[in-house]
């Protein structure tokens, strides 16, 4: 995440001229000392620095980690991006809540798909009751697992805190929460042993919740699933259907009339997961405003988190 996402953009969008990139293992360190060696603006250190101050600081570690960097660091930076989920459990989230209440520096929590206005548009249409009252949601994300990882983290409890609901459940509980004042959970069910003291993780997640007017909502994810990655919002008198990862949207009215690629502000468009991260650091981290990813609203997604593996049962169905 920090080399490959991040760091494009620390240089081509914030115009940052010099970059300190700290990597503990040895191994990557000597891949990334070889891959930047050439140029000047970039160093590669096994620890960070004592001293120094920092325009930016980009948390691209295991959950686990995330602590003691923001500890370091929250005193000497005037922007702190720390990457999603704030920390591998709840007690450690607001423990870096608190930590970075009376901090100078400006806090972002990376919830990239803030960046799509789709489900900021539903919320809208939810609030002056444009198609009626809403009567369900249905979210689906899922797809095997291909992820470049640098690290075990994404298959560590101990690490990251969980599977599948530490690792695209953040993004996906994140944007009901755009639409939702409130959200809660009903039930929750795994296909892990997370009893006391287990080591599994979990591949596979189904989550029953409540929005606001006791709206019923289901959230699956999976790892080892192909899902639609899609949204269902049904409402009286129709239909919203969203992407999760991009800002295209249908809608088809109880007449059977369809509408697709409805404008927000402009043509609604298909984004590549790098278009994603460039719309994220435009709007929030260039533009200096942390509203909607600031701690607050990644403690919302970490209470949920939470509450599902607190209440988790055992998988015995489908979605």
């Amino acid at each position: 995440m920090g080399v490959d996402f991040h760091l494009p953009r620390l240089i081509t969008l914030c115009g940052v001229t010099a970059v300190t990139i700290v990597e503990v293992d040895a191994r990557r360190r000597a891949d990334l000392a070889e891959k930047f060696g050439a140029r000047n603006d970039v160093q590669v250190l096994p620890a960070l620095p004592q001293d120094g101050r920092y325009d930016i600081a980009v948390i691209a570690t295991p959950p686990r980690l995330h602590a003691p960097y923001v500890e370091e660091l929250k005193l000497r930076c005037r922007q702190l991006l720390i990457e999603k989920p704030l920390a591998n459990d709840l007690a450690g989230a607001l423990a870096i809540a608190a930590s970075l209440a009376d901090a100078p520096c400006q806090a972002f929590v990376c919830h990239i798909r803030r960046a799509l206005g789709s489900f900021a548009l539903v919320r809208e249409l939810r609030q002056r009751g444009t198609f009626g009252r809403l009567r369900s949601v249905r979210l689906a994300e899922g797809g095997v697992f291909n992820w470049k990882a640098a690290s075990i983290g994404s298959f560590s409890r101990q690490l990251n805190g969980g599977g599948v609901l530490q690792d695209t459940g953040p993004h996906a509980l994140d944007l009901l929460c755009q639409v939702f004042t409130e959200l809660s959970l009903q039930r929750s069910w795994m296909d892990a042993d997370l009893t006391r003291g287990a080591r599994a993780i979990e591949a596979n997640c189904v989550l029953h919740l409540r929005g606001d007017d006791q709206v019923p909502v289901a959230l699956a994810l999976s790892r080892n699933r192909n899902f639609s990655n899609r949204a269902h919002f049904q409402f009286e008198g129709a239909e919203l259907t969203l992407d999760v990862r991009d800002n295209s949207l249908s809608l088809r009215l109880d007449d059977g009339v369809g509408v697709q690629g409805v404008a927000l502000g402009g043509p609604l468009q298909r984004l590549e997961y790098h278009e994603l991260f460039d719309a994220f650091y435009r709007r929030f981290i260039v533009a200096g405003d942390n509203r909607g990813v600031a701690m607050g609203d990644a403690l919302r997604v970490a209470h949920l988190i939470d509450a599902a593996y607190a209440r988790a049962e055992a998988m015995t169905g489908g979605f």
